[in-house]
């Protein structure tokens, strides 16, 4: 099975295990992000010191949320990130989908042509977004609590304290897969008014994923480690037809068990940060004129949520 015959057959599968999904409607993009498998351990640097490792924990929030045009909703949570349910949001069209459970992390979007088709591109700028919409959920320890006493997800809260001389291990496996064809936007005013040469769009597909343990060093420096992973397609479509940007796949895929590894080295306790996120985005924008765009500047910084995710293949 081809990458992406073996794709298409997991995005079907998971369309068809989410409540209304529409399957007679034509898809133009997926997309989906996991980190699945979660776990923690610590490792003891000197057995010799008489001390037994161990971490504590602060308190936990998980943020989980979607954006989509005229619909978004973001609930905020607070349970044991590694062992507890935290639960789930879905769009009304049932085409974005995230949340969890303690030891998975997983945000989801489909694209369909019925959506979009519709759209009015006519006058629009090269690079001006025609829809957007995006999924994520964001997680991690943090002292602070919002005003209704829920547990903030914030990067700067010291998330955990760790034991002297010890290491803290958390493993998982990460996945993230995008994909993209625009072959299937036929009908509709989007597609008659691009037959007619009055503008072209392109369509962006991104997942991503992120886990990232960090600390303050002695020198007030930080330090730590991270696991990310990032995946991305494009196509484009003008009255001229279908074309590939060359920087870009029409399907993309990625993923790689991962180990991030945080050491106290010193005889102290050491405090520091936790955060993992995974999500989606996917653009929609006129292409008048070829160019680079800042659809991803943009995937991340919607406001759906705290997402600081820089993918790296």
């Amino acid at each position: 099975m081809t990458m992406k015959s073996a794709w298409l057959a997991g995005a079907m599968s998971l369309a068809l295990c989410t409540p209304g999904w529409a399957q007679s409607d034509a898809v133009l993009s997926t997309g989906s992000a996991w980190i699945s498998g979660l776990s923690y351990h610590l490792e003891d640097l000197d057995p010799s010191d008489g001390v037994t490792p161990w971490v504590r924990f602060n308190q936990v929030g998980a943020y989980a949320g979607y954006y989509q045009p005229n619909d978004a909703q973001h609930v905020v949570l607070s349970n044991d990130v590694f062992s507890q349910p935290i639960g789930s949001v879905t769009s009304q069209s049932g085409e974005l989908a995230a949340g969890g459970s303690g030891t998975a992390y997983t945000a989801y979007s489909q694209l369909k042509a019925s959506t979009v088709q519709d759209l009015n591109g006519v006058g629009a700028q090269a690079g001006e977004w025609l829809y957007v919409d995006s999924t994520g959920v964001v997680s991690g320890y943090g002292s602070s609590v919002d005003d209704s006493g829920v547990p903030s997800p914030l990067v700067g809260d010291h998330a955990w304290t760790l034991s002297p001389n010890t290491v803290l291990v958390i493993d998982g496996t990460t996945q993230v897969q995008a994909h993209v064809d625009l072959s299937q936007l036929t009908q509709g005013s989007l597609v008659q008014h691009m037959a007619g040469g009055q503008y072209g769009v392109q369509l962006t597909m991104l997942a991503f994923t992120a886990v990232r343990l960090s600390a303050d060093g002695a020198d007030g420096e930080p330090f730590g480690d991270s696991a990310e992973a990032f995946a991305s397609a494009r196509q484009i479509l003008d009255a001229s037809g279908l074309s590939l940007d060359p920087d870009y796949l029409l399907s993309d895929s990625f993923r790689n068990s991962f180990s991030v590894r945080l050491s106290n080295a010193s005889m102290g306790e050491l405090s520091g940060q936790l955060f993992m996120s995974v999500g989606t985005a996917a653009t929609l924008e006129a292409t008048t004129v070829p160019e680079p765009s800042s659809w991803a500047l943009m995937g991340l910084g919607l406001g759906l949520m705290a997402w600081r995710t820089k993918g790296r293949r």
